[in-house]
Formats: structure tokens, sequence, C-alpha cells
């Protein structure tokens, strides 16, 4: 997230003391230091969405408008999905005809949960941005209709 904060900061979306209030907060908090500053007040979700989609050179995306499937969320259990902060959106073909599992993340440059995913799963993982309030939403929504 070192990126994206210096962005926030150069662009003077957030002030210094801002991110200092937003990290005392974070401690002991599981949510991402961005979705801190925009639930403060300190930081617009138009703006945030914005710099990650530069800085992440990933798509944003909003769960409501996004096209998903429903047997993909079979492939990540609810507590994984919660651990690793994703919501498993659809699987496409690449160009060679494997697998490639869309996710949902509030970090898309998370290296290691997309490891992690991809030994797990044995498919290629595409992250997209995506606000982790929105994600844990759908997560809460959905793998409780599903475990119904």
């Amino acid at each position: 997230m070192g990126d994206l904060i210096e962005v926030l900061l150069r662009e003077q979306l957030i002030t210094p003391e801002q991110l200092k209030d937003a990290q005392d907060k974070q401690k002991g908090a599981k949510k991402p230091i961005q979705d801190i500053l925009v639930e403060m007040g300190f930081l617009k979700e138009e703006d945030l969405m914005r710099v990650c989609s530069q800085v992440f050179n990933t798509p944003v995306v909003s769960l409501d408008k996004e096209r998903m499937e429903s047997d993909c969320l079979k492939l990540i259990s609810c507590e994984q999905a919660k651990l690793y902060g994703i919501y498993p959106l659809r699987k496409e073909k690449n160009l060679l005809g494997q697998d490639v599992l869309f996710i949902a993340t509030s970090d898309p440059q998370d290296i290691q949960t997309i490891d992690n995913l991809e030994s797990m799963l044995n498919m290629e993982i595409q992250p997209v941005f995506c606000n982790h309030s929105e994600i844990s939403q759908y997560i809460e929504r959905y793998y409780n209709l599903d475990d119904a």
C-alpha cells in the first residue's frame, strides 16, 4: 500500500496528520488504511477509486455492477474469503484455454494472497480492485445465502 499512500499524499488528497490519525485507528483493525481514511471522512471514495486504478493498473469495480457466477463461491470458502478479504467473481478462459478466476480485492498488490489462491485452486488469479467494505458486505450476504 506504500505507493497508494505516497500518491494520496503527493496529490494532497490526505495530509500527513490525517494519515497518522488513520494509522492510529488502524492498529488492531483488520481493515486496509485506505478504507479507514474514507470512514474517517479524510478521503472521498471516488478519489480513492481513481487513484487505486492508476496506482495498481487494475480495473476498479463495483460489485453491484459486476458480472458474477455463483458457482465461484464454491471455490473459496467463506472463511478464506474473509481471511484474504476477497470475493470470487467469475471464471474465464485465458488465451491458452486455462481457467482464470477473477477476484475482487482491496489490495491487488497482495502477491502472497494471489500466490496462495493460485496454488490452492491450481488456476490463474486475476485481481480487480474493489473497496473493502463492499467486499465484506458481499461475503456476508452471499456466502450466508449459499450456506442456507
